[in-house]
C-alpha cells in the first residue's frame, strides 16, 4: 500500500479478512479492516465501505480489549470522519486514539497520531492551530531521525504557507522537502502525491516563475536542520 500498488495490497488484505473470519483471529481482522478502509479511500473513494470497515475494525478491537489496536481503528474512523467533512467526530476519535497510545509510553506512534490530528485541522482551515501542532510534531520526529515524516511535514508547513499567502515561504519550504525526500528516495503515498500536485501547481501560478524557481532552489540548499528551523521560526 505504501508503495503505491494497490492492487496487491487490496488482494493481501482481502484474504487476511477472511482468514481472520475463518480463524476467529479477532485482532487480525481488526487491524485487516482498518488498513483495508484506507485502501478503499484510495482506490474508490467508497467512503461508505471504508467506514464500514473501521467501524467494524474499532467494535473487534474494544472486544478484544487491545488499547493499540482500539488506537489504530480509531485513528482510521478519525481520516474517514476527516474525508466527510465531520470534523468534530474526526477530532474526537483522534484525540481518543492520542490518549491510548500515550498511555502505552509509544513516543513515535503518539506522534504519528498528534501529527494525523494536525492534518485534520488543516483540513478543516483551521490552519494556524494546525501549525501549532506540526511545530510540535516535528521537532519530535526529528529528534527520532524519521525523516521521510519531516519531509511530509516540511510540504504541510508549505501549503499552510501558501493558504496564507506567504508564498515565497511556501516555495522555500517545498524546495527543502523535494530535496530531503530525494536524498531519501522516499515516495508519497497516493493521497500525499494527489494533495502535493494540486498544492505546487497552485503555487506556481500564483508565483512569478523567477521568483517561484530562485525561493525553491534556496530551499532545497538548506540542510535538513536549517529547514525544521524555518518552519518553526516563520518568515520569508
Amino acid at each position: 500500500m505504501n508503495l503505491g500498488d494497490m492492487a496487491v495490497a487490496d488482494r493481501a488484505l482481502a484474504e487476511a479478512i477472511a482468514l481472520g473470519r475463518e480463524s476467529g483471529d479477532t485482532l487480525t481482522l481488526a487491524f485487516a479492516l482498518g488498513v483495508r478502509s484506507t485502501v478503499l479511500l484510495i482506490t474508490r473513494g467508497d467512503l461508505k465501505a471504508a467506514r464500514a470497515a473501521c467501524e467494524e475494525s474499532v467494535r473487534l478491537a474494544r472486544a478484544a480489549g487491545s488499547p493499540w489496536y482500539i488506537a489504530q481503528s480509531l485513528l482510521g474512523v478519525a481520516r474517514i470522519a476527516a474525508s466527510m467533512g465531520q470534523w468534530d467526530e474526526a477530532r474526537v476519535r483522534c484525540r481518543e486514539a492520542v490518549g491510548l497510545f500515550r498511555a502505552m509510553g509509544d513516543r513515535q506512534i503518539v506522534n504519528m497520531a498528534h501529527s494525523q490530528l494536525a492534518h485534520m485541522e488543516r483540513g478543516a482551515g483551521n490552519l494556524d492551530a494546525a501549525r501549532h501542532l506540526y511545530q510540535q510534531s516535528i521537532v519530535v520526529w526529528q529528534d527520532l531521525g524519521q525523516r521521510a515524516a519531516i519531509a511530509h511535514q516540511l510540504e504541510c508547513f508549505g501549503f499552510i504557507a501558501r493558504a496564507q499567502n506567504e508564498l515565497p515561504r511556501a516555495a522555500r519550504l517545498l524546495g527543502a522537502a523535494e530535496a530531503l525526500r530525494e536524498a531519501l528516495g522516499t515516495p508519497m503515498t497516493g493521497l500525499e502525491r494527489t494533495e502535493y500536485d494540486r498544492e505546487v501547481a497552485a503555487l506556481r501560478v500564483q508565483m512569478d516563475a523567477e521568483a517561484h524557481a530562485a525561493k525553491w532552489a534556496a530551499g532545497r540548499a538548506m540542510t535538513l536542520d536549517q529547514a525544521v528551523a524555518y518552519a518553526l521560526e516563520g518568515g520569508n
